[in-house]
């Protein structure tokens, strides 16, 4: 999504079930653990967070200045010692963004209680990836029991939605029969992609030995397309909801 983005981006690597998965995939650990959430924690324990000091734990990961990274935990274990304010701030700093930045946070995996509520409830919208799959999709329905805990009433009925991805060989449901079943509108899907998504995760040469004939070939795969798809059909959503507002809403605002 990132990589789609015609604006800037801040990926918020919010994920507190494991290390980070850029530093150690896309740079391969060539980037030292030194930034990032857990430095933001610490800071806190010292004096209290301004801006300044969520930018200094920013890396920018593109040589044309229009991809930043807030790296996450290198010790998941560590997670548990960040206290809720922290999550907090760093979603009043996510939503108040300005300067052409659009911030998108990788939560992961999601529980019950789940301390990060304050960042998780700061986002515009909240998309849920899944595997378009009857295993997943069951798995799906019983875990999104607790959302009603963390979410207010108004994300869960319009700001809630479902990113499918597709596994080749298997059959697939559609998008009208998964959110039937789940109560959750489908946003849309992205292709099973391997070459392209280990060319980021894991930052691999097999699509192109040189780096301008893979940025091309990058542009060009089916991960790509559906994911300028997927970016084009979430913004059209968000300037529609955006509209929606009577003339009495709008002086409410």
């Amino acid at each position: 999504m990132s990589y789609t983005a015609t604006t800037s981006t801040l990926i918020v690597e919010a994920d507190t079930s494991r290390s980070s998965a850029i530093l150690s995939g896309y740079f391969q650990g060539t980037v030292a653990p030194d930034r990032g959430i857990l430095e933001l924690a610490m800071k806190s324990s010292t004096h209290r967070l301004e801006p300044k000091d969520l930018w200094e734990e920013v890396l920018q990961i593109d040589s044309d200045g229009r991809q930043y990274l807030m790296p996450g935990l290198y010790d998941p274990t560590a997670a548990k010692g960040i206290d809720h304010t922290v999550w907090s701030t760093l979603g009043d700093w996510t939503r108040s963004m300005s300067g052409g930045v659009t911030p998108i946070i990788d939560f992961g995996r999601l529980s019950p209680q789940d301390r990060r509520q304050g960042l998780l409830t700061s986002v515009s919208h909240l998309a849920i990836v899944c595997q378009a799959t009857l295993p997943n999709v069951l798995a799906l329905q019983g875990a999104l029991a607790f959302l009603d805990e963390l979410l207010p009433p108004d994300m869960i009925d319009s700001r809630l939605g479902l990113i499918l991805v597709e596994q080749p060989g298997i059959v697939n449901y559609s998008d009208r029969e998964i959110a039937h079943r789940i109560g959750v509108p489908v946003w849309g899907r992205v292709k099973h992609d391997l070459k392209t998504a280990m060319a980021f995760s894991h930052h691999t040469r097999d699509l192109a030995e040189s780096r301008a004939d893979r940025r091309k070939a990058i542009r060009k795969s089916p991960l790509l397309r559906s994911a300028q798809s997927l970016h084009a059909s979430i913004k059209a959503r968000d300037e529609r909801d955006a509209q929606i507002v009577t003339p009495e809403g709008a002086d409410a605002l």
